[in-house]
């Protein structure tokens, strides 16, 4: 099981420098991958008006 590290960087370049520095990674005991930012939180409004045969999202 890998770990996880969440650096706040405005640029995956500073992201990186980051998890560079870990000695773990530094003596090839550990790799990382730098990943985009992922939105999961939200919300979608779907109205279904069968009666009108509509449909809608919002």
């Amino acid at each position: 099981m890998g770990h996880r590290v969440r650096p706040h960087a405005a640029r995956a370049g500073r992201a990186r420098a980051f998890v560079e520095q870990d000695p773990l990674f530094v003596d090839g005991l550990r790799a990382y991958e730098v990943r985009g930012w992922q939105l999961n939180e939200g919300r979608i409004v779907l109205t279904l008006d069968l009666d009108a045969n509509r449909a809608g999202i919002a």
